[in-house]
């Protein structure tokens, strides 16, 4: 209720005096150099709470299971000149770990008539190149189940239930496509029990949740 008068004051003409004012002006004590670094700490993991989004919790959540999935297939055939030749077509593809002995789900394409499967992780947490066996596979549906060995306990996303999604809901996409490892992306549920047949493949998919 002080600062009108002394505004007024200052439009008006010099001020009657200063005693009044100079309570507004009294120095701050001040900070101690430990003390600044301490509220200096404390801000700056203020500022990198926020930005931790559920998005980004999800990601570091779920990131130590996603996979990178290489494959080689190796294809003989006859030259021109009837010499049998044997080449090796690679590919890749996106797994993730649902066991933590080392069971890993993809689809049937990425690992179909592959001779050589191998996983690796995100190489910032494992290095290791690890070998894997197709266990199972359910062509029809484009899902393989690969097997994979190591000394240690996996890491691994927990299974979800699909029952009471809704329309709308936020979706988190982690993948390799094309080579490019640990690659995000979001979205929402956009459709539910859609029924989608592929015949030049023989596949036909029936209640799946559309992403957009």
């Amino acid at each position: 209720m002080m600062i009108l008068p002394v505004l007024c004051l200052a439009l008006a003409g010099p001020a009657p005096t200063s005693a009044a004012p100079a309570a507004f002006h009294a120095a701050s004590p001040p900070v101690a150099p430990a003390r600044r670094e301490e509220l200096d700490a404390l801000a700056e993991g203020i500022a990198l709470a926020r930005r931790r989004t559920p998005t980004v919790q999800v990601v570091e959540a779920a990131r130590p299971a996603v996979v990178f999935i290489e494959t080689g297939t190796e294809v003989r055939s006859r030259d021109f000149f009837g010499s049998l030749r044997a080449r090796t077509f690679n590919g890749s593809g996106t797994g993730v770990v649902i066991l933590k002995e080392g069971f890993i789900v993809t689809n049937y394409h990425v690992v179909e008539n592959a001779t050589r499967i191998t996983v690796r992780f995100d190489e910032s947490l494992d290095e290791a190149v690890y070998p894997a066996q197709v266990v199972s596979f359910v062509q029809s549906e484009d899902l393989a189940l690969l097997k994979i060995e190591g000394e240690r306990e996996f890491p691994t996303v927990p299974l979800g239930t699909s029952s009471d999604l809704m329309i709308g809901e936020p979706v988190i996409a982690i993948g390799n496509p094309f080579g490019q490892t640990l690659t995000v992306s979001t979205g929402i549920v956009s459709g539910l029990h859609r029924n989608v047949p592929i015949p030049a493949r023989g596949l036909y998919f029936d209640d799946l949740i559309q992403t957009d």
